[in-house]
């Protein structure tokens, strides 16, 4: 049986994150109101184990749970992690926390992920590779080597062996 349990280290974390990045601090300026659990369930989707999640409480369940989201860390598949990890981690799923102006109310929802692909599209060919007046390169040694050392100048890291010393590490 799952055990769930509120978490004041989980908050601790998300105020340190929030204070960091500025495109967070309309949650606080906004008083939205998010309770952080700790899990022990291991978590799976798609084949795949979830650290965390983002719920939105919905207006029926206000009266007895009082915020308006909910961050799960699955703790069973974050064991391991650095502290870095976890606060990137906690920024991922504050990234859900989105708004709706629309009308005078403002509307909670659940922000989607921005990107979806295979990572190793991503690892050659860029993160956005699919946009407008993106690259037209093929697929093709030349052209994913022209794409590879793009973003190789754009992140300031190179692949092992592709050094003269044959690190990979950037200076």
């Amino acid at each position: 049986m799952e055990y769930v349990k509120v978490s004041e280290e989980y908050s601790g974390i998300a105020e340190k994150v929030i204070d960091e990045h500025e495109d967070l601090h309309w949650i606080r300026n906004l008083k939205v109101r998010i309770g952080y659990l700790a899990s022990d369930r291991e978590k799976k989707k798609d084949g795949g184990l979830v650290l965390g999640e983002c719920i939105k409480v919905k207006p029926l369940y206000r009266p007895y749970v009082p915020h308006d989201f909910l961050i799960v860390i699955y703790e069973t598949n974050t064991a391991g992690l650095t502290e870095n990890q976890m606060e990137i981690l906690m920024y991922h799923e504050l990234l859900h926390i989105g708004i709706d102006e629309a009308g005078e109310e403002l509307k909670y929802n659940i922000n989607p992920h921005d990107v979806e692909d295979f990572r190793t599209v991503i690892d050659r060919y860029g993160i956005d590779w699919a946009k407008r007046g993106a690259s037209k390169e093929k697929l093709s040694t030349g052209g994913e080597n022209r794409e590879k050392k793009q973003i190789q100048n754009a992140c300031g890291s190179v692949p092992e062996g592709d050094r003269p010393d044959g690190s990979g590490r950037s200076n």
